[in-house]
């Protein structure tokens, strides 16, 4: 193993952007050494050994900035091609889940699917959003359950596809028909049955927003 694999193995949740501010910081301290002390006004205050000594701390230091610079090059490509893979695998499986998981047309489905993919992809237990659902205002309850729909499926993308170190997968479509299944036949029901009392809130407040909708496109506009 060379320094480049050491130092990306060692650091492997670097960034390119991090590398390029701790190369930045190693040339500042490189230069440092060198304008502020080696070849500074202060320069007489050190004896020949402690100025070699300098030099040799300097010149160390820009080389392990070099190396840091190649690692960031090569963690700049990782990055690009994890992008495009990424890119590709997510448009694949946003085509299976649109096969698997078209979106409901009620909201209390819309729901119950989108809380059983949240546990499906280990963002909730099954008991964890009861503690939530208390806070959450049933006002203008489309736009919440449409927000967590589409959270809910980016969700179970990323766990799909996104594996560790910036490594990628295309999705299966024996993966995703069998979470729908386990989700269909396991999970909703102890998610019907763990969030009967909101489920019954949910419904009176579906039929509230139904009735004010219905009720202002019976308003008629005044003639002018």
């Amino acid at each position: 193993m060379n320094d480049i694999d050491t130092l990306l193995d060692l650091h492997q949740f670097y960034t390119a952007d991090s590398l390029k501010k701790l190369q930045t910081k190693l040339s500042k301290l490189s230069n440092g050494i060198i304008n502020d002390g080696v070849e500074s006004r202060i320069a007489v205050l050190f004896s020949k050994e402690e100025i070699e000594t300098l030099k040799k701390a300097a010149a160390i230091l820009r080389s392990v900035k070099s190396k840091v610079e190649h690692a960031k090059e090569i963690k700049t490509r990782e990055e690009q091609h994890y992008e495009r893979r990424y890119s590709e695998a997510r448009a694949a499986a946003l085509a299976l889940f649109d096969v698997y998981f078209p979106e409901p047309d009620s909201l209390k489905e819309k729901f119950i699917i989108s809380v059983s993919m949240r546990i499906q992809s280990h963002i909730f237990s099954l008991h964890y959003l009861a503690t939530e659902l208390d806070k959450i205002d049933l006002n203008g309850i489309n736009f919440w359950i449409k927000d967590m729909w589409q959270d809910a499926k980016e969700e179970l993308i990323r766990k799909v596809i996104d594996l560790p170190r910036l490594q990628v997968q295309m999705p299966e479509k024996a993966t995703i028909e069998a979470f729908r299944q386990r989700i269909d036949n396991e999970i909703r029901q102890k998610v019907m049955k763990e969030y009967a009392s909101y489920l019954d809130k949910l419904d009176q407040a579906i039929t509230v927003e139904s009735s004010d909708n219905i009720a202002q496109l019976l308003v008629k506009k005044p003639r002018s």
